[in-house]
């Protein structure tokens, strides 16, 4: 009997979990995110699927918004379709369910991330340790607790109330926003945000989930891009950038800097011909414009936009200019 016991308690102890992550449930969910599988929703873990859906934010032509910014490219995708030979998967289980499942394509490698056996963001996973502080709007995740102060949090929360009033935001996602907050990470460096993006730079936001990632304590233009988003409700993925960056720079400033120091800025370029709109009005030009003259620019012409058209032209200027991801657009007006 003792045997019998001894055994029993071996196999709860050192039996894998029915949540681990296994090998073939990490290749299966490669091939559903190569096919574009309709299953993908079952692999992504409940809470983050929520967190995708929960303000209603969807971009036309996109089936699954949870996976914006995960997907593989196109050549990736057809090299797992075409051989099972042709890629490898090695899992690494961490501790109280976490997971990595490590793809490798020929010579490319990327990392997929994964709680109790569902796809997680790089997100979730990275900032697990995070301290959390809630306000009104936002749920704020902070790297280094010290670095954060509550009046940091009432600021994001005054800027909210003044940014969904330009935008008339509706009373109803107002209360939905207070509900369901804003998750903002504050992180105490680009090389953090780098480790949960790929791109070192120091803020950005996530659209699949509609995450803010900054260093910034008050990052009031990546906040305007997700309040612009949910005004939208349903948008094409990619909209001219002298639209879309004008609006969060017209709202919510840049690097820093409040909206009226950058619109003055813009004015000063323009007046002193350092920039040419017909250049902006081009997606490839404005792209090529070095950032610190194109925001300011793009920002007081949406100024005027907003002044002379109105919310509501000036929304459907945004739709009109707004386009599937490859695509490209020329001018504005």
């Amino acid at each position: 009997m003792k045997k019998l016991i001894y055994a029993i308690l071996a196999l709860t102890i050192f039996a894998p979990s029915a949540h681990a992550l296994t090998v073939e449930r990490a290749r299966a969910f490669v091939r559903a995110v190569a096919e574009n599988s309709d299953s993908l929703a079952e692999f992504h873990h409940p809470d983050e699927l929520a967190m995708s859906r929960r303000f209603g934010i969807e971009y036309e032509g996109v089936r699954q918004k949870f996976m914006l910014g995960y997907d593989l490219s196109p050549v990736e995708k057809r090299r797992v379709l075409v051989s099972d030979a042709a890629w490898n998967v090695e899992v690494s289980e961490e501790q109280d369910g976490w997971a990595v499942a490590r793809l490798r394509i020929g010579s490319s490698e990327r990392a997929f991330y994964f709680q109790d056996g569902k796809f997680v963001t790089p997100v979730r996973y990275f900032t697990r340790d995070f301290a959390r502080h809630q306000s009104r709007f936002f749920t704020i995740l902070t790297e280094d607790a010290a670095t954060f102060h509550p009046s940091a949090a009432e600021a994001l929360d005054d800027f909210v109330i003044e940014a969904a009033r330009a935008l008339e935001l509706s009373s109803d996602k107002l209360e939905m926003l207070e509900r369901k907050k804003i998750v903002y990470a504050l992180c105490e460096s680009p090389e953090s945000i780098e480790q949960l993006t790929g791109y070192r730079i120091r803020g950005m936001g996530i659209v699949s989930h509609d995450y803010v990632l900054t260093t910034y304590s008050a990052h009031y233009h990546e906040v305007a891009h997700l309040l612009a988003a949910l005004k939208l409700e349903k948008v094409l993925p990619v909209t001219h950038p002298l639209l879309r960056e004008g609006l969060a720079v017209a709202l919510g400033g840049r690097g820093g800097r409040d909206p009226e120091v950058m619109l003055d800025v813009g004015c000063f370029l323009f007046r002193s011909a350092l920039v040419e709109l017909d250049s902006l009005c081009n997606e490839r030009g404005y792209l090529e414009e070095a950032v610190s003259f194109s925001y300011p620019a793009s920002g007081i012409y949406v100024r005027f936009l907003l002044e002379e058209l109105g919310l509501e032209r000036f929304l459907a200027l945004y739709r009109r200019y707004s386009h599937p991801e490859g695509d490209s657009v020329n001018c504005v007006i």
